[in-house]
């Protein structure tokens, strides 16, 4: 029981890991006093999944790779094993997926100069000691060999902190853009921007932060 006589945390939470029969697993949940309020805390999420912020989850979130996605330091990433980096040639820096063996995201092999689990159009690469998804030409820059691609990107409102996708596109003969942030079909919203840069407003309970009605406040952005 968790804040409430009946609320266990295996059904409050979504996108627990699971076992063979479809139970949640032992330990994949607890219930943690945060600033006298009691919160359901996710320890093990379903793959594809992860405890989101890394320091004080309160939620299972979907492991969406901000590969390239501009940032100025490593929280921006959202993911605890991607990082904030600048590769020759760019203007900015901009976020690297891990695709070491130990990184959440499913299928991580480790193995150098492959696909693994980066996203496509990228290499897990060496880069600064750590395997990062480096995209193809080792520039995040919107060019005729990336017209079509997305990468993920995040819009700030009045409202909160949404994820959205950027497109490369072709803007004439000799001009390559990324388009501007839409978040129109996605639904992933980033805990009022607390959580974004792995802060936990202790004011909210877990229920509050993983609210309902996010997908129309961030399809309307």
């Amino acid at each position: 029981h968790c804040g409430s006589c009946g609320a266990s945390c295996r059904q409050i939470l979504s996108h627990l890991e699971l076992d063979s029969s479809g139970k949640v697993v032992e330990g994949a949940a607890v219930c943690q006093v945060r600033g006298d309020v009691p919160t359901c805390v996710p320890q093990k999420c379903e793959s594809g999944y992860y405890p989101f912020p890394h320091e004080n989850p309160v939620s299972c979130v979907k492991l969406e790779s901000p590969a390239c996605q501009v940032c100025a330091d490593d929280a921006d990433c959202r993911v605890y094993s991607d990082v904030c980096g600048s590769l020759p040639g760019d203007f900015g820096r901009h976020c690297l997926q891990s695709c070491d063996e130990k990184s959440p995201y499913p299928n991580c092999s480790g193995l150098v100069g492959v696909r693994s689990c980066c996203p496509e159009g990228y290499l897990c690469q060496i880069y600064e000691g750590g395997k990062r998804c480096l995209p193809k030409g080792s520039s995040c820059s919107c060019d005729a060999e990336k017209a079509g691609m997305t990468r993920n990107c995040v819009v700030s409102s009045a409202t909160g902190v949404c994820q959205g996708r950027q497109t490369c596109e072709k803007i004439d003969a000799t001009t390559f853009a990324w388009s501007d942030c839409s978040t129109q079909g996605l639904t992933q919203e980033l805990c009022d921007g607390y959580a974004f840069h792995f802060l936990n407003n202790m004011a909210h309970p877990a229920a509050e932060l993983v609210s309902v009605g996010y997908e129309e406040r961030c399809s309307a952005l």
